[in-house]
């Protein structure tokens, strides 16, 4: 009867500590997931507050245009707008277009050239009745090309 009870006894503490290994994992994965959870919380607050301060600078520099600009309409001088830590870093050379005075050139009316596509070409002749070996030498193309062109867009014609 003892030797039962012993072996009850171990078989008892064993599951018993089988049972207490699985809950320290589970309390330290859950630790784990909490310490990540809160370094991704850490990451998207730098990430907003880096945003804002992009933003304040931008509103500075808005900011500063506009009170330059209504400056600038009562004394007729122009000022430049102070620069950001990154346009101080860069010191890239900006050109404004309406110093330079540049103006998109215009297409000319006696220019205008329109082509169809090669797709669009393709599926006119082929409404036309044309075979595909009579486009693809037309428009100087592969007959595989054109069958295959013929084919992905067969809805359309």
């Amino acid at each position: 009867m003892t030797t039962f009870l012993l072996i009850l006894s171990f078989l008892l503490h064993g599951v018993t500590i089988l049972v207490l290994i699985t809950m320290a994992q589970r309390l330290k994965t859950s630790e784990e997931l909490e310490k990540r959870q809160q370094n991704v919380s850490e990451e998207i607050e730098q990430l907003f507050t880096a945003y804002l301060m992009e933003i304040k600078e931008e509103n500075e520099r808005l900011q500063y245009l506009l009170d330059s600009s209504e400056q600038h309409s009562f004394t007729g001088k122009e000022s430049q707008p102070p620069k950001t830590e990154k346009e101080k870093k860069s010191n890239p050379v900006i050109s404004s277009p309406e110093k330079e005075g540049y103006h998109p050139p215009l297409p000319d009316e006696d220019t205008i050239d329109y082509r169809p596509s090669l797709q669009t070409q393709i599926i006119a002749l082929r409404k036309i009745g044309e075979s595909t070996e009579s486009i693809a030498k037309q428009l100087n193309l592969g007959k595989t090309e054109t069958e295959l062109f013929l084919k992905f867009n067969e809805r359309k014609m």
